[in-house]
C-alpha cells in the first residue's frame, strides 16, 4: 500500500535536547487563544495542549494557553477571546471539525492552515483540521492526542516562521509520513536550532512592536 504524500509534517526524532543552547531566550512568552469547535472533552483538550507546547518548550518558549468558548453554529472565524487579541504575540488556533474543514481546505488531505497577516501585519490565526488529523492516527493504529498537538505546533510554527518555513526534516517537515506518529508519542520531536532562533526573534520583535 502506498504511503500518503501529505501537506503537513514529519516529525524530528530528536536525540538529545542539547541543541538548544541553556538560558536562550527563556522568558519568551507567547498566549494561544484555543477555539475548539471539534468539541473535544476538556480532558483532552489539555493533553494536546501538552503535547502542543513540549516543542515549543525545547525552543525555550513558553505557551499560555486561553481557551475559549465558540457558539454551536458558528461559522471557522472566531471571534476574539478575552483580552489582549490585538497583542502579536496572542496567537489563535481554532480546531474545526470535517463540515468545516472541507470549507477552508484546499486540498483533500490538508490537515490544517496558517493565515497570512493582512496588510503586512503580524499573522496570528491558525487552524487544525481535527477529524482529518484524527484518522490519520487511525491509520497508522496511533492515538490522536499526540499527533493532534504535533500539528497544531507545526501551525504555530508557520505562525512565527512564514508559511514558506517548511524544512528538509524536522516538525516543520512538508510531508507526514505514518511511521513518525511513534516519534510523537514518544516526544521527542523539535524544532531545529535555526527555527527555534528564528521564532525567538520573531517573539521578541512582535513583544517591540506592542510596546
Amino acid at each position: 500500500m502506498s504511503r500518503p504524500r501529505l501537506h503537513f509534517p514529519a516529525l524530528l526524532l530528536s536525540i538529545t535536547t542539547q541543541c538548544f543552547g541553556a538560558g536562550v531566550g527563556a522568558d519568551l512568552q507567547i498566549t494561544v487563544h484555543l477555539y475548539d469547535y471539534s468539541r473535544m472533552q476538556s480532558t483532552a483538550i489539555l493533553d494536546v495542549q501538552r503535547a502542543a507546547e513540549a516543542p515549543l518548550r525545547m525552543a525555550n518558549i513558553h505557551v499560555q494557553w486561553r481557551d475559549c468558548p465558540v457558539i454551536s453554529s458558528g461559522a471557522a472565524t472566531p471571534a476574539t477571546c478575552g483580552s489582549n487579541t490585538d497583542d502579536p504575540t496572542h496567537l489563535v488556533v481554532v480546531v474545526l471539525p470535517e463540515s468545516m474543514s472541507r470549507k477552508m481546505a484546499r486540498r483533500p488531505l490538508e490537515f490544517g492552515a496558517a493565515v497570512s497577516g493582512r496588510d503586512g501585519g503580524f499573522p496570528t490565526q491558525a487552524y487544525v483540521f481535527a477529524d482529518r488529523v484524527t484518522d490519520f492516527a487511525k491509520a497508522g493504529m496511533m492515538p490522536r492526542i499526540p499527533v493532534l498537538g504535533a500539528m497544531m505546533a507545526h501551525e504555530i510554527g508557520h505562525l512565527l516562521l512564514g508559511n514558506e518555513s517548511h524544512s528538509p526534516a524536522g516538525i516543520m517537515c512538508a510531508r507526514w509520513r505514518p511511521e513518525h506518529i511513534k516519534l510523537a508519542l514518544m516526544g521527542l520531536l523539535s524544532f531545529n536550532p535555526q527555527q527555534a532562533e528564528q521564532m525567538r526573534r520573531e517573539i521578541r520583535r512582535r513583544m517591540n512592536r506592542k510596546e
